[in-house]
């Protein structure tokens, strides 16, 4: 008879099966905290026009009125207008509210603000991280067209507060969400 090869001890094969086992649960593994922690965006209403009127100043006030917008795990969002400028206050699960001052921090003139807002969120059932939302100002002056920022908020239990600035461009949307993904951004200050 010829001499053919021969097949593996059990014990080999055992092991070999074995050491296959534990890479695809090594793999598996370290892949789980990176699918945890995938940002995805989830789009809300964040306008005059489609939330709901709160607060409304009588004929002989100055104009002014509030909205209650939609937010989403447990954040809410109220907009402010007042003589033909918008502001957005984010109330916290906690139910605290937190001014993002948007008409200090991103621009002073005619504003208004939406039609959405962008929240970031980290996993599929986290907490959102970061608050986007299109602020339209007027800086010139009467008779200049609005300039479209993105105003990228950044969301903690400590509060709200406003990080980014992000002047139009072809990149725009692409550049306010990795902004508001990176931890740690320092807040916006109000011009002196």
């Amino acid at each position: 008879m010829g001499e053919g090869p021969h097949p593996p001890p059990r014990r080999t094969v055992v092991l070999t099966h074995a050491l296959a086992a534990l890479a695809v649960l090594i793999v598996a593994a370290s892949a789980a905290p990176a699918a945890a922690q995938a940002v995805r965006s989830i789009y809300t209403e964040a306008s005059a026009d489609t939330c709901r009127e709160t607060r409304v100043s009588a004929p002989d006030e100055g104009a002014f009125a509030d909205y209650r917008c939609p937010g989403v795990l447990g954040w809410g969002v109220i907009l402010h207008e007042d003589d033909s400028r918008a502001n957005i206050t984010l109330v916290a699960p906690s139910r605290r509210r937190h001014d993002l001052n948007l008409w200090q921090v991103v621009g002073n003139g005619f504003s208004s603000i939406g039609p959405r807002a962008e929240w970031r969120v980290r996993g599929r059932s986290g907490a959102p991280h970061a608050f986007i939302v299109r602020y339209a100002v007027t800086e010139g002056g009467d008779g200049q067209e609005p300039v479209s920022y993105l105003a990228v908020a950044r969301l903690s239990a400590d509060g709200a507060c406003v990080t980014d600035r992000v002047a139009p461009g072809r990149r725009q949307n692409e550049t306010a969400r990795a902004l508001a993904d990176q931890r740690g951004r320092a807040c916006l200050r109000v011009p002196s």
